[in-house]
């Protein structure tokens, strides 16, 4: 998982726009053809790296 630091402002804004834009081309996408799908692969495709990684079983 990476972290964005305050060290690297420019990382989170880029983050951010990346975000920002999953969501408008997703809601377009729905607008044209009324379903959820390319948002929410938009949205999963933005979000991945920000999820925690999976703990191993022990």
């Amino acid at each position: 998982m990476r972290v964005v630091t305050p060290q690297k402002p420019q990382a989170a804004c880029d983050r951010a726009r990346s975000i920002l834009a999953a969501v408008q081309g997703g809601v377009v996408m729905l607008q044209a053809t009324g379903r959820t799908d390319h948002l929410d692969a938009a949205l999963t495709t933005a979000l991945d790296e920000l999820r925690p990684a999976p703990v191993p079983a022990t």
